[in-house]
């Protein structure tokens, strides 16, 4: 195992730095990151939002990468994206769970 490094997942434009022990370079591992974790850049356009779902006090907004991934970002205010609308999608590393093939989580 290596330690630290960076990740690039599928359907995110950039790399998930991280502290975890990682296998070597070229490994394929799984990044999971919870919809309250991603954050949308309006003024990005890396993702097409689909749909928004609008629930009250919380709306979940599902996006397309251009990979052809799905995410769902949750949001807790009041700004509407129409559907076909490109968007940028943010987070912060430290929210990511890194997992590797056989499924068990890397700390």
């Amino acid at each position: 195992m290596e330690r630290a490094g960076s990740v690039q997942a599928k359907g995110l434009a950039q790399p998930l730095a991280t502290s975890v022990a990682l296998p070597g370079a070229g490994a394929e591992v799984s990044v999971g990151l919870r919809p309250q974790h991603l954050k949308i850049d309006p003024a990005g356009s890396s993702h097409r939002v689909d749909l928004t779902e609008a629930l009250g006090g919380v709306s979940y907004v599902h996006l397309s990468a251009p990979s052809g991934e799905k995410l769902i970002v949750e949001r807790h205010d009041q700004i509407s994206l129409e559907p076909g609308a490109m968007v940028g999608v943010g987070f912060d590393g430290k929210d990511a769970m890194v997992f590797a093939q056989d499924g068990k989580r890397l700390r």
